[in-house]
């Protein structure tokens, strides 16, 4: 459940940043952060 919600919360913050050129690559990064907690979780 946890992993759910925040990848709903990374593709929020996504979807708002991507909207503003200068922010998008901080949505990139939000999206890169979210795959390292969950492959650190899995290990």
């Amino acid at each position: 459940m946890f992993l759910h919600s925040v990848s709903k919360l990374s593709m929020q913050f996504n979807d708002k940043f991507s909207r503003e050129d200068d922010n998008h690559t901080i949505g990139r990064s939000l999206i890169l952060l979210q795959l390292d907690i969950m492959s650190s979780l899995e290990h």
